[in-house]
Order: C-alpha cells, then sequence, then structure tokens
C-alpha cells in the first residue's frame, strides 16, 4: 500500500517517541512500510523491533538524495516523503492508503489550517493531505 520515509537526526528522540512510536505500532500489521534515514546511527538503539520498520544509516549524504536511493527499495508501490517533525494525521494515513503508485512529497509547501498558537499545529498541503506540525521540544 504505502511505504512513508522520512529522516532522523541528532536530537530527534522525542519526536520519534512520541509522535512516531505510535503511528508504528498502529500499523505494524497493515501494508504500511516506514523508512528512516538515519544520520546519527543511533536510532537502531530505540527504534522498535517491528516487521513493517526499516532503519538506513547514512554518513555524509543528504537527506533528499538519500530518501530517493531508499526508496528504490520501497516495499510499496506510493511512496511519500516527509520530515520528522510533520507526522501523518489519519486523515492524511488514509489518503496515502488510498493513492495508487503515486510519489508524494511533503518536505516543502503547505498552509497552517489549525490556531497559530496550538501545538501541534495541522498543516495542509496542496493535495488536501493533513500532517501535524510539532517542534523539537
Amino acid at each position: 500500500m504505502v511505504t512513508i520515509i522520512t529522516e532522523y537526526n541528532e536530537g530527534d528522540t522525542q519526536l520519534f517517541e512520541h509522535y512516531w512510536c505510535p503511528l508504528l505500532y498502529k500499523y505494524k500489521d497493515q501494508k504500511v512500510e516506514f523508512i528512516f534515514v538515519d544520520s546519527t546511527s543511533n536510532l537502531n538503539k530505540i527504534a522498535p523491533k517491528l516487521p513493517n520498520v526499516k532503519i538506513k544509516t547514512i554518513s555524509k549524504e543528504n537527506f533528499i538524495s538519500a530518501a530517493f536511493k531508499v526508496s528504490s527499495k520501497a516495499k510499496y508501490d506510493t511512496i511519500v516523503f516527509t520530515k520528522i517533525d510533520l507526522v501523518p494525521t489519519y486523515a492524511a494515513m488514509v489518503a496515502f492508503k488510498q493513492a495508487k503508485k503515486s510519489i508524494i512529497n511533503i518536505l516543502e509547501g503547505g498552509k497552517i489550517i489549525s490556531h497559530p498558537s496550538e501545538s501541534p499545529k495541522l498543516i495542509m498541503f496542496d493535495n488536501n493531505i493533513t500532517m501535524y506540525s510539532v517542534e523539537n521540544e
């Protein structure tokens, strides 16, 4: 169904544990693959050992080029590129699963659709996909 590719950098542990781990567990038995491009080599130590989670460690490559290399090994035809602080909402996950052979880039653009003081903020992208924008705490 869908492969979601995101980055993991130094300082992203709390974002990963609070926002991504619940998604990993929720979708562990569904056709959703998560690939984390890790620039720290630390994610293997804290990531849950689930069949739908892959971690690819990179050294000096930037995330975009590494993500595109990793995408060639994706399990599913629909591929979503996102930042670790843009977490898919339930509606986004449904939209991703319904997309057929698509590449969805959530790396830039979007407009805030929730009250600016709310955290996390909801951001709507041109393709009507809503993501939570969470700040590094």
